[in-house]
This record gives C-alpha cells, sequence and structure tokens, in this order.
C-alpha cells in the first residue's frame, strides 16, 4: 500500500477471520493479495470490495470519490445500496449524492504520484498550484493575474520543488522566490 500526503488510513491490530477493512480519509494505492477474505476499503460511506488486486482511491473533503483500477476486480458499494463493478482500466467518479459514472483513465495521471512521478494534464493554476503545495509542504502566493485559460502540462520524477518552478515559470513567463517553506510566483502580464 502507498498513502498519499495528507492522508490517513485506519486498521486493526488484526483482521477479522471473515473480512479484511480498512478506512481511509485521502488517496492510497492498495496492492492486495487474494485470499479467500475480502479486503474492504471504506471510503467515507462508500466501501470497496476486494479479493485480489491493484488500485487506487482518492476521496478528499468535499471531493467525488475516485476508484481506478488497475489489475483485477473491485466492487464500489454506494451507501444508497448502489453496486458498481469495475474492471481493469476503468474509473469510478462517485458524487457525495451516489451519481456516478464509469470512465478509462491514464495510469500515470491517476497513480503515477506513489512512484514520485509529479504529473500535470492541462492542470489549470489551482490544480498546480494545491498539487505543489501538498506534494513539497510549500505554501504558494500569487502576484498579478492568472489567466482563467492558462493550463500547464509536465512530468517531473523525483524532482526538486526549484526545478518543477522553474519549468512552469519559464514556459508561462511567470518568475518565483523561495523563501523557506513560502513560494511567490509573480505573473508580470
Amino acid at each position: 500500500m502507498h498513502l498519499n500526503s495528507e492522508s490517513e488510513i485506519e486498521f486493526p491490530k488484526e483482521f477479522s477471520a471473515d473480512f479484511r477493512l480498512v478506512r481511509l480519509k485521502g488517496e492510497a494505492f492498495f496492492e492486495v493479495k487474494k485470499e479467500q477474505r475480502p479486503f474492504l476499503v471504506e471510503s467515507g460511506s462508500t466501501k470497496i470490495r476486494v479479493l485480489g488486486t491493484s488500485f487506487n482511491v482518492r476521496q478528499k473533503a468535499d471531493e467525488p470519490l475516485y476508484v481506478a483500477l488497475v489489475t483485477g476486480k473491485v466492487r464500489v458499494d454506494a451507501v444508497n445500496g448502489d453496486q458498481v463493478t469495475l474492471n481493469p482500466d476503468e474509473m469510478l467518479v462517485m458524487e457525495k449524492g451516489g451519481k456516478f459514472s464509469k470512465t478509462g483513465f491514464d495510469t500515470m495521471d491517476v497513480i503515477g504520484w506513489k512512484d514520485n512521478y509529479l504529473v500535470f494534464k492541462s492542470a489549470k493554476f489551482s490544480e498546480v498550484r494545491e498539487k505543489l503545495e501538498l506534494w513539497y509542504g510549500v505554501q504558494i502566493d500569487v502576484k498579478g493575474r492568472i489567466d482563467p485559460k492558462w493550463t500547464y502540462s509536465g512530468v517531473y520524477k523525483d524532482e526538486m520543488l526549484e526545478n518543477v518552478l522553474r519549468g512552469i515559470c519559464v514556459t508561462s513567463g511567470m518568475t518565483y522566490q523561495i523563501d523557506k517553506k513560502q513560494i511567490t510566483i509573480t505573473n508580470p502580464k
């Protein structure tokens, strides 16, 4: 299992004889060994049932639940009684009210974080800022106006914050300053 930043997992010292249950807040990638006892991930009011598989689960604050299946098969049990089965390369997006959709997904984009890949795929500035703040544990302030149509794409592997900022700012005509855990990005336009 890989636990992403600002995420929590809760589990007993020993699993019961009938099932293996963990509670997740945030995001984690699981590789579950197949055995007779089902493996259950509880995220909010939703349960994901697994026998042996690898998958990613993300549910933060007021966001939808995302379950992305890499291998095997999972069943997602919603609080309203709906059950959705996922096959490899399918992702479930479930809103708070229980409305859901299934889509495909880009493996690098969804689970690259577990192998230290920082991935931006046509990301809005707010997404870039949030990822950088979580990834590096910094606070980012912005001076100037960022165009609402601004997007950024890039992939970084085990990269220092300064190199990521340099890549973003050089391609966007912005500048940055680092003062310990405080970053200031300036858009002169």
